[in-house]
């Protein structure tokens, strides 16, 4: 979940969306709130919302290359079903 604090009441203000917006109204106090330090929290977790944004871009090369070196596996599987044993031992 995202969070971000309320600089009036410092309540916790939870929402998915926090990343994509740029202010957002505390529920406690009802003070709209512009949307800074955005903290991705879980349980035993937390990141900053930068070190998200920067580590996304890294994750999604990754996850590109994993799904290219799949295809180039599917491409090489069915060549592998037709080696053809060649029997070394002589009659």
């Amino acid at each position: 979940m995202l969070q971000t604090n309320c600089p009036k009441c410092k309540s916790v203000i939870e929402s998915p969306y926090l990343n994509e917006l740029s202010s957002v109204k505390c529920g406690q106090c009802q003070e709209v709130v512009t949307v800074e330090n955005v903290f991705v929290a879980t349980r035993g977790f937390t990141i900053h919302r930068e070190d998200l944004n920067n580590r996304i871009s890294r994750y999604e090369k990754l996850l590109r290359e994993v799904e290219a070196e799949r295809t180039m596996m599917r491409m090489i599987k069915p060549y592998q079903k037709r080696r053809v044993r060649v029997s070394t031992s002589s009659a």
